[in-house]
Formats: structure tokens, sequence, C-alpha cells
């Protein structure tokens, strides 16, 4: 969408004989309108991915207090499926914080050197299980020197901390990250 404005300006200024002058100025509001379109989508999108396992929980707490009431085997394992969601939960919630602390702060200038190969590393040790446990192999290869770029080590750490989690959940069992 645009938006324009037109002013009439009167006065001492002459233009082409006139004693009037019309100014007009023209706003594209395209790119904020998308933005918003997008933003949107982003909060119906995650707001279904959290009733998803918020479902799940409460349909289980309901299933132990009737008929798994005095099954330990079911107990276990709707124990354990209720973890699993609700750590789904608690990712899908950190991403949206992220999300909003990035779009409240402007871009910041660039900081001290991170190590990239630190950096991952630190990821990969930290989330072995997880690749163990969808069954994929990990391969390390890095150049022989440093790797280093200006960034927050915190941020950075997240972004490929979100990567390799997405590698692991939606790469196939056998496959290779």
């Amino acid at each position: 969408s645009v938006e324009y404005v037109m002013e009439t300006l009167s006065g001492p200024r002459h233009f082409e004989g006139r004693d009037t002058v019309m100014l007009m100025t023209f706003h594209d509001h395209t790119p904020l309108r998308r933005a918003e379109e997008l933003r949107a989508d982003f909060v119906a999108n995650a707001s279904h991915e959290l009733r998803t396992p918020l479902a799940s929980i409460a349909g289980f707490i309901e299933t132990l207090r009737g008929p798994a009431r005095n099954d330990a085997r079911a107990r276990e394992q709707f124990l354990q499926i209720m973890q699993d969601q609700t750590s789904r939960m608690a990712r899908l919630i950190d991403d949206l914080l992220s999300l909003s602390r990035l779009e409240m702060k402007a871009l910041p200038p660039a900081g001290r050197p991170v190590d990239i190969r630190a950096t991952v590393e630190s990821v990969l040790d930290a989330l072995a299980p997880l690749a163990s446990e969808s069954g994929v192999t990990v391969e390390r290869r890095f150049a022989a020197e440093p790797m280093a770029v200006a960034g927050d080590r915190d941020e950075l750490y997240q972004v490929f901390e979100n990567l390799f989690e997405n590698a692991c959940k939606y790469g196939q069992s056998g496959g290779r990250i």
C-alpha cells in the first residue's frame, strides 16, 4: 500500500507565476505490511506448535489419573512422552523469546572475534546424545587455520544449536551431519 500526503503551501513562493505550490510525498508501506503478515503467520504457526504438545500432555495427565492410574509401565511411558513434549514447548518458547529480542534491538556493532570452531565443537558435544538418539552420524571437518568471525558467542552458539537440532530431528536415521 502507498500512503500519500498532499499539502498546499502558500506564501512568498512563486512557481510558474503562481502564489501556491503543492507538495506531495509518497511512502510505500508494502514491506512493513508484509512484515506484519509474516509476523501474524508466525504467531499462528507457533501457537499451533505449542497447542499440540500441550494437548498431548493434558491427555496423558487425564489417562494417568484414570485408566492408567495403577499401570506402572504405562505411567513411565507417558511420563517420558510428557517430558519430551515439555522440552519441545520449552524450545519453541526459547525461539519465540529469541525472535522477540532480535526484533527489539538494533543491530549491534560487530563484536569481538569468536572462534567458530570452538563454538561448533561445544554445540556438537552438548547435542551428541540427540544425534545418537536420532541415529545420525556427526562428521567433524574443520579447516586447519583458525576460524574466527566478529559477533556474539551466545547468539552464534544458538544459531549452530538450532541448525544441528534441526539436522538431527529432520534428517534421516542413518544419515550424516
